[in-house]
């Protein structure tokens, strides 16, 4: 297809030629905004692995492949590829490229583009189509848990690291010693992970992802891999026998990705999903991970522990103006609802009704 003297092909994931993953694994190497494992050939294999509908935009101009943009459709629509579970999102572009998004959704015969994780956010031709932004809250974990300290005491956040190792002491004197393994390849390890979040996505009223069985299988292939440059990874924490705390990360060399934090509700007053990751510091410096990266949202253990942030997109890439504006002008009725004393008083009349139940 033809547009802006852009060529545009739609292929599924597995068709990809060698030529195009070479292109592919170039531009991911040559621009560190996708550095992240979100933009890692391995991570949309592993999708497909599990039955995931991955496709592909391929727009090509004179000089060859000018980007790829990985997706899975629904309906007229198209949102990125992972089913929710891609923390980094946006086209795969030639260095000091970027396509214009319309005229690639356009010339794959589709309408909208829906993303929540667009990086970075002022991603040229696309930030036109943000609705909102969010930070993604890091840490920097070069030189381990001494050096992060440091760094958190320059920024004023002195008491976190001491807070966190005074709870580990805390930990290991009341329920047993503290023993940490980051790369643990238990598979009831995994599994109490999924346990756990499925009761916390339950108590939280949110959909339980893990009931659509192809995430924990994900999750679980990832852990196969035992290469640096993209694998999963699943750090353990427990006191004495018990195991207190999970978290689930994904490794693209020097960057580490928190994808799933948990820990046991019975030990919450230890803070100890807070204890695994001051624990973890040292281990990640050994294997090379400069940048712990938190994911999106300004929750507030997050705030107190990151050293630096970056800003994510949320909208959607529409070949409708009308539809842009309209979207965007119901956004900013919401955001000013949300603002006045009504929609307090209602929140307050909704909370008060469902304690009641």
């Amino acid at each position: 297809t033809q547009g802006d003297r852009v060529r545009v092909q739609r292929l599924d994931f597995k068709d990809l030629t060698t030529a195009h993953r070479q292109q592919w694994d170039a531009y991911v190497g040559a621009e560190p905004t996708r550095h992240s494992p979100y933009y890692q050939l391995g991570f949309f294999d592993a999708l497909v692995g599990v039955g995931r509908p991955v496709e592909v935009l391929v727009a090509e101009d004179d000089q060859g492949v000018l980007a790829f943009l990985p997706f899975e459709q629904r309906d007229r629509r198209i949102v990125p590829a992972g089913g929710g579970m891609n923390d980094y999102q946006g086209p795969i572009c030639r260095p000091g490229s970027a396509p214009d998004p319309v005229a690639m959704i356009r010339g794959g015969g589709l309408t909208r583009y829906h993303y929540n994780h667009l990086y970075p956010a002022d991603l040229s031709g696309w930030a036109r189509f943000n609705i909102k932004t969010m930070i993604s809250p890091q840490q920097f974990v070069a030189g381990g848990a001494e050096a992060y300290a440091g760094r958190l005491r320059s920024g004023g956040q002195k008491g976190e690291f001491k807070t966190s190792q005074r709870l580990g002491r805390k930990l290991a004197r009341e329920v047993g010693e503290l023993s940490f393994t980051l790369d643990d390849r238990d598979p009831e390890t995994l599994q109490q992970l999924i346990r756990w979040k499925s009761q916390q996505y339950r108590e939280t009223g949110a959909p339980d992802g893990f009931e659509d069985v192809w995430r924990g299988e994900l999750l679980s292939n990832l852990l196969q891999s035992r290469d640096p440059a993209f694998r999963g990874l699943l750090a353990s924490l427990r006191a004495g026998d018990a195991l207190v705390a999970v978290h689930y990360y994904l490794q693209s060399g020097k960057i580490l990705h928190s994808w799933f934090p948990t820990y046991d509700a019975d030990y919450a007053r230890y803070s100890p999903g807070r204890v695994l990751a001051v624990t973890a510091l040292d281990a990640m410096a050994e294997q090379g991970v400069e940048v712990m990266d938190m994911g999106k949202g300004d929750a507030m253990y997050k705030l107190r522990s990151m050293t630096q942030s970056v800003e994510v997109g949320e909208g959607v890439v529409d070949t409708s103006l009308l539809r842009v504006w309209t979207r965007r002008c119901r956004h900013d009725l919401v955001t000013w609802f949300k603002k006045t004393s009504v929609y307090g008083r209602l929140r307050a009349w909704k909370h008060r009704l469902k304690a009641s139940v």
